[in-house]
């Protein structure tokens, strides 16, 4: 662990490293992870992208979900949460990435069951995106879900204006 500090000539900055490394060691909690790294070959001015890369990516060990999840609106729920919970912010799915998989699943797969259940789990987490209620609203009108849609309509004109949705919502009214 401390093979840097003999070639250093035992640095100031490297000595207080190794000290507040040590003190991490020895005072272990279930709160804290950490990771010390030595860049051979870098220095002060060259060691910063290397050091956040490396940081970044512990920090962030786990984010990239397994293909399966995207499957599911449920297990993509489950990742995020996990990675919420030990982050220990709220870290939602991407509202971009769920909706892609839902139009995936929509006009890919023709499934439209699956896309209007990732549609609903982009609409927990964005609850105020009128173009997401619109969307839905879309899905449950080829899905033959008149009602439902009509009320996601309504929901996303209320947030935002749309001389297009408002023509449609009437006449879907009218019939």
């Amino acid at each position: 662990d401390n093979a840097h500090t003999e070639t250093t000539n035992n640095a100031p900055h490297i000595e207080a490293m190794d000290a507040y490394k040590l003190l991490i060691k020895n005072a272990p909690s279930e709160n804290l992870s950490y990771q010390f790294d030595l860049f051979e070959g870098e220095t002060h001015a060259s060691v910063g992208i290397p050091s956040m890369y490396k940081a970044l990516s512990f920090i962030f060990e786990g984010y990239r979900p397994a293909d399966s999840v995207f499957q599911n609106p449920l297990w993509l729920s489950n990742h995020y949460a996990g990675l919420s919970s030990r982050l220990g912010v709220k870290m939602p799915p991407p509202e971009s990435l769920v909706r892609n998989l839902a139009w995936g699943a929509q006009y890919g797969e023709k499934n439209l069951h699956k896309a209007i259940a990732f549609f609903e789990l982009n609409l927990k987490n964005y609850p105020d995106s009128f173009f997401l209620h619109k969307i839905l609203g879309e899905a449950c009108e080829q899905n033959e879900q008149k009602e439902k849609a009509m009320t996601h309509f309504k929901k996303s004109l209320k947030l935002q204006a749309d001389p297009v949705l408002q023509k449609k919502l009437e006449e879907m009214q009218a019939n």
